[in-house]
């Protein structure tokens, strides 16, 4: 989110939360159109298939998936830039084996003897796949291109094919287990990746472990992998099963006390006071009849010097909050310029280079709050790029490190506070470069050991223009826009404990620290949705919304987003959607019906 004294005034990629990727939104809107309709069919004519391109898919993919050459599957549909497919295209399959007609070479298409072949990087694409599609080994493939970290290459980038490699489409790469003489196991089964899967979801499908599969498929990043990838789910050479890979061990410095969490669903919402009446927005709330608040604050505007806190508005807020009689969550995010890597991208917010920055500034809040402030939310939507330091930086590893320092921090001086990891986005966006899809990221957070540090689990669902009980199989509105994803559905949030019951984490709750629907009349571009919801549908949602948590006994608390930006931004602004008080500073539908909802 952005709050403080910028919050109203952000360039567009910047904006927060459910203004997602406007790429995301566009394409799958195209998706959603498509998703019902069969991935191939038969063409008139001899031998001759269609596929309809689904988002996400790349024509390397594609020609992979169908086992003919890249540059044969774009003289049969005149395709002149590879890069250059979108949902619901529909591409002619060329049979197997038929070579290409002559004319200009395609874009990525193989050199002739002693040519250097290149590679030219499309969105979607991993180093596996690429790998895979010209029979080469991708630790290879890395080295001839200098590449340290395989599960990190950017669209667009050029990419020198090693010598030696096989026939492209071939797939003999040794990135994964060969499927030719090698010995299989009896009982191997095979999972063909359809067009949404995530490695969690099929390890919980199979009843086995994400780790296990990955390793099966020499697999090193378990957010990349692609629809038509056939994965090995059981069975091994060896005949073994997998074993669950160990819980890391916790941090020396053991908390004194345990946090006492809500016993019941607490009601809450994510206010602004900074610079607000903070006495009337606290009697809103309460006018509610809800008993917990979120504020953000920018760590940046906060320390604007090492170890030179600004303590006035903090202390303020804080005391505000406890003369009401609310339990205040802080979520700190946005490291100071001070506190960034030297090499870093300023025009976007990140996170410091040592966390030991971070660790140091939540632990002060801890001190200085302690008994005061309730929980401490460890940063905000970290698998977007724009709140993680820029494209081709997302890390979960990088984050769980954050999470560990601050945690530890934490817990030193105030044992009672609750920790509670970043919120989580759908995305629906999967490259690893400008976004991770929120239960892969899950998934990786886990494989890098975060299990132990956080409290309570952050998520930030949404429902777009579709009702709470709705999914991507039942859509019971008729508008067209914003389907069949489930990043666009409120009970997103069920995949997200799926993936902590996987990682034997159920016992924790989860919070969803931010959630809502938007009703704007002229919504901002990317949030067009907002107008396919009325007032009085938002205020039915969020009411219902309520009423589905309130029977997950893993769900400790749920803040709307947001109670009062309509009237600190103007009623142009995308936040004042899901505001509850409209810009007049008046209750909207949806502030009656919350404050009538039964608690």
């Amino acid at each position: 989110m952005r709050y403080l004294q910028n919050v109203c005034h952000l360039p567009a990629h910047r904006q927060p939360h459910r203004r997602r990727l406007l790429l995301f939104a566009i394409a799958l809107v195209v998706a959603g159109l498509v998703a019902l309709l069969p991935m191939a069919c038969y063409a008139e004519g001899p031998q001759a298939q269609v596929h309809i391109v689904m988002w996400g898919e790349t024509l390397s993919s594609i020609a992979l998936r169908y086992g003919v050459t890249l540059d044969s599957l774009m003289q049969a549909n005149g395709i002149t830039n590879s890069h250059y497919i979108r949902a619901g295209d529909q591409l002619i399959i060329p049979p197997p084996g038929e070579p290409a007609k002559s004319g200009e070479p395609p874009a990525n298409a193989p050199g002739g003897q002693g040519e250097q072949k290149t590679h030219t990087v499309a969105y979607g694409e991993s180093l596996y796949a690429i790998a895979l599609f010209y029979g080469v080994d991708m630790r290879d493939l890395a080295a001839a291109n200098g590449i340290a970290n395989p599960d990190i290459i950017r669209p667009g980038q050029r990419l020198i094919i090693p010598s030696g490699s096989g026939q492209a489409g071939s797939g003999n790469s040794g990135a994964a287990p060969s499927t030719g003489s090698s010995p299989q196991p009896a009982n191997a089964v095979y999972h063909v990746v359809r067009y949404g899967d995530t490695l969690y979801g099929i390890a919980l499908e199979y009843g086995v472990s994400a780790d296990a599969i990955a390793s099966a498929n020499g697999l090193t990043n378990p957010s990349l992998i692609f629809a038509g990838q056939r994965l090995l789910i059981s069975g091994s050479v060896q005949g073994g099963n997998p074993q669950p890979t160990p819980t890391p061990a916790p941090s020396d410095q053991q908390p004194q006390a345990q946090p006492t969490l809500p016993a019941k669903l607490g009601y809450g919402v994510c206010v602004h006071l900074l610079n607000q009446d903070m006495d009337a927005v606290l009697n809103a709330v309460q006018g509610l009849g809800f008993t917990w608040v979120k504020q953000q604050i920018e760590w940046k505007l906060f320390e604007p010097a090492k170890g030179q806190i600004q303590w006035a508005m903090l202390d303020q807020v804080v005391n505000a909050a406890n003369n009401h009689g609310l339990h205040l969550v802080l979520s700190v995010v946005k490291a100071p310029k001070w506190a960034r890597a030297a090499d870093s991208d300023l025009s976007v917010d990140g996170p410091p280079a040592n966390p030991a920055d971070y660790a140091a500034f939540v632990g002060a809040l801890a001190a200085r709050y302690q008994g005061k402030v309730a929980a401490y939310e460890v940063w905000n939507e970290q698998n977007l790029w724009y709140e993680w330091g820029g494209k081709g930086h997302l890390s979960a590893a990088e984050y769980v490190k954050l999470l560990q320092a601050a945690h530890d921090s934490i817990k030193a001086a105030d044992p009672g506070a609750i920790v509670i990891s970043g919120g989580l986005t759908p995305t629906g966006v999967n490259d690893g470069y400008t976004a991770f899809d929120d239960v892969n990221y899950l998934g990786q957070m886990y494989a890098a050991g975060a299990r132990p540090y956080f409290d309570v689990l952050g998520a930030h669902p949404s429902g777009y223009n579709n009702p709470p009980d709705d999914s991507p199989e039942h859509n019971s509105t008729n508008t067209s826009q914003f389907k069949g994803h489930w990043s666009f559905y409120f009970r997103r949030f069920e995949q997200l404990h799926d993936v902590m019951l996987l990682n034997g984490d159920g016992g924790k709750q989860m919070w969803l620290t931010e959630f809502g629907w938007s009703s704007q009349s002229n919504p901002p571009a990317g949030y067009e949705y907002a107008a396919d919801n009325t007032a009085e549908q938002q205020a039915t949602y969020l009411v219902r919304a309520f009423q589905i948590l309130k029977d997950k006994g893993y769900v400790g608390a749920a803040f709307v987003w947001n109670l009062n930006y309509a009237p600190v931004c103007g009623p142009a602004d995308e936040k004042a959607g899901f505001s509850l008080m409209g810009a007049d500073g008046r209750a909207r539908p949806a502030y009656a019906a919350l404050a009538a909802m039964a608690k």
